[in-house]
């Protein structure tokens, strides 16, 4: 899978969510400079300024024209969650960053998947005990391993 492909599925995953985009414009024109195109990525690549609603509703102009489906809610929220479980395995995100992040992530579809429990708990519980930080670091980082082991894209 391209880059692209792998950015517009994780902005996909955004969109079904609710959440805000991570940069259309930037993804449009990488996209673009690798052969691919259609009139919304144009669209896209030459937008300076647009609120959320006009991004949405290009947004769905974009996957209609590339013939993407966007995720089922328990897909995309597991597509972001490995997301970030991979900056967290590959140092780009401390564990305690990446945990935070995954809490948050599941606020956009309660009540959270099961496989995002242990960040969760780590999340809110590692600022308070800074004793166990060595032991809640070593569990986020297993967790995230855990995670992306998973091949499953639904909840779980």
């Amino acid at each position: 899978m391209q880059e692209f492909e792998v950015k517009l599925r994780l902005e996909a995953a955004r969109y079904v969510l609710g959440m805000p985009f991570a940069g259309l414009g930037v993804l449009a024109l990488a996209a673009l400079d690798a052969g691919w195109d259609c009139p919304a990525l144009r669209t896209l690549a030459g937008l300076d300024d647009a609120d959320e609603a006009e991004l949405r509703s290009m947004f769905e102009d974009l996957l209609g024209e590339l013939d993407v489906a966007a995720p089922a809610p328990g897909e995309a929220i597991k597509l972001l969650a490995k997301d970030i479980a991979v900056d967290i395995v590959e140092g780009r995100r401390s564990p305690q960053e990446g945990a935070e992040s995954l809490w948050d992530l599941a606020n956009f579809i309660p009540p959270p998947p099961r496989y995002l429990h242990p960040f969760i708990y780590a999340a809110s519980e590692m600022r308070d005990r800074p004793r166990d930080r060595a032991m809640f670091k070593k569990e986020i980082m297993r967790s995230a391993r855990d995670l992306l082991e998973d091949s499953s894209s639904g909840p779980t």
